[in-house]
């Protein structure tokens, strides 16, 4: 049963840092409040910005873009985890450069 009783909050913010509208797509930061599998391939495509190469959530039309770019995955990437450590309780920050043909699209 998946009724309200067993729904569990999810939070994300995002901003949205370019725009390309002669292809129709858009580089976003995310930013994670809660950790919820699929949460952000879920949600993106719920407020109307579905991952390229997303065939799970995504729609017909970020399917077309993602196969007219040669995109072959979810265009997702955690370029930036952030958390505590468990024993010394500092914080510790990892960053990485996104890769992949999505990435490619944008100046980063």
């Amino acid at each position: 049963d998946y009724g309200k009783a067993s729904a569990r909050r999810a939070v994300l913010r995002y901003r949205i840092l370019e725009m390309q509208g002669e292809r129709g797509i858009g580089l976003a930061e995310i930013d994670l409040v809660t950790g919820r599998f699929h949460q952000i391939r879920a949600q993106m495509a719920h407020a109307g910005m579905p991952l390229l190469g997303d065939l799970k959530y995504g729609d017909e039309n970020s399917a077309l873009a993602a196969k007219r770019l040669g995109i072959r995955n979810v265009a997702l990437c955690a370029c930036e985890l952030k958390f505590r450590h468990p024993v010394s309780k500092r914080e510790m920050c990892f960053q990485i450069k996104p890769r992949g043909e999505a990435f490619s699209l944008f100046p980063i």
